[in-house]
């Protein structure tokens, strides 16, 4: 768990690899934290079995949390065991990959697990904006993805698992622009 008081905030900036690499079976929490100008990833989370939960959050109401201008992902969440919760003011652009990239359909999942993503923005990415692959329900709200390149996809969901698994996109969204 990593948490920060919205007056201060953890930063993993400009490092010659990951900003922030965290390798575990457990529980992942991240509050109020910036990645920035990373020779890879900005924040990278993964694990042996997968991690279980995965929540990045930003709880200030005056400041946004930045994982940009890293040379890979700006968020790589390639494999995890249970459900994914992304919010408040996150920003993840002009990231060398994806923007945001998100699984948890791991092999291990024995009943799909939910993905839920608000006030995300994901612009001018070298590829998608935003990349969802889950086995469970995913919810998208406020959602920006503008001028992201490559593969020509603001968001691209993967989720035709199970004839449970459902897609619903809430509130003010802009995709725009993604060639």
């Amino acid at each position: 768990t990593i948490t920060s008081p919205s007056n201060f905030w953890s930063v993993f900036n400009e490092n010659n690899y990951t900003g922030l690499e965290l390798s575990t079976n457990g529980a992942v929490s991240i509050t109020n934290t910036d990645a920035n100008n990373n020779a890879h990833n900005g924040i990278n989370i993964e694990g042996t079995l997968g991690p279980t939960n995965v929540t990045i959050r930003n709880t200030s109401t005056t400041r946004l949390m930045q994982i940009s201008n890293n040379e890979g992902y700006g968020i790589h969440v390639p494999s995890t065991r249970g459900t994914i919760t992304i919010s408040g003011s996150i920003f993840a652009n002009n990231n060398g990959d994806i923007g945001v990239f998100l699984r948890n359909t791991n092999v291990l999942v024995t009943a799909p697990k939910s993905v839920s993503i608000t006030s995300l923005t994901s612009n001018g990415n070298e590829y998608s904006g935003i990349y969802v692959d889950s086995k469970g329900v995913i919810t998208l709200s406020s959602i920006t993805a503008m001028n992201n390149q490559g593969d020509s996809n603001g968001v691209r969901i993967e989720n035709a698992y199970s004839p449970n698994s459902s897609i619903t996109i809430n509130g003010s969204n802009i995709i725009s622009g993604n060639m």
